[in-house]
């Protein structure tokens, strides 16, 4: 398995390819930010995208984003548009993919926005604040100390 940072071009094409089979709004979004040239300005200064491989196979992908689809202004970093590809689920690369994102972030605390509450408490996040006015049904705010 490689964990691979979107720094070529090539990298690109290869999530860009990838990106339309994942039946996932946050999919769409990441490839219509991917296709404008547009991450910085939808994700952030520091935002950075990962996607994971077996072999020639992808296997999911993330990010690491300074802002997510609710606007926090008080909340910087995120790990963001976690996905694992079906055919690799019930193997734990959610906590690997989340334990990765966290060393690479830099930071002493880490924020996860998503729709799943009990899975992120199980690696460290505690509930902060719960949301009923957003895109979503609920959403949860989750935050971690890294330090």
């Amino acid at each position: 398995m490689d964990i691979l940072e979107l720094e070529t071009t090539e990298q690109k094409d290869e999530l860009l390819a990838y990106l339309p089979n994942v039946d996932w709004g946050a999919a769409r979004a990441l490839e219509k930010t991917l296709k404008t040239d547009t991450i910085k300005e939808k994700l952030g200064k520091d935002a950075r995208i990962f996607y994971v491989k077996d072999g020639a196979r992808v296997m999911g992908f993330f990010t690491l984003v300074n802002r997510d689809y609710i606007p926090l202004e008080d909340y910087d970093r995120f790990i963001a548009m976690l996905w694992v590809d079906p055919a690799y689920r019930g193997r734990g690369l959610s906590r690997v993919f989340i334990d990765y994102a966290e060393k690479q972030s830099g930071v002493d605390t880490m924020h996860i926005l998503t729709q799943h509450k009990g899975l992120y408490e199980k690696m460290g996040y505690r509930l902060i604040r719960e949301f009923t006015d957003s895109i979503h049904d609920k959403d949860y705010l989750y935050e971690k100390s890294l330090g």
